[in-house]
């Protein structure tokens, strides 16, 4: 959808942002979530590893 949006090359009404650049916010939102979780899950394990 994000590659639709930018060969298109529609703005946003308001800003004239284009548009690719306003939906490419869910995916990364989404990117930046998973690697923070990965994060946290790996300090995790190392902590259960060094209480054992």
């Amino acid at each position: 959808m994000v590659m639709d949006l930018y060969s298109l090359g529609q703005t946003s009404p308001a800003l004239g942002l284009p548009m690719w650049i306003v939906y490419l916010a869910g995916p990364a939102g989404f990117a930046l979530t998973a690697f923070r979780l990965i994060q946290q899950m790996t300090q995790t394990f190392e902590e259960l590893k060094a209480i054992q």
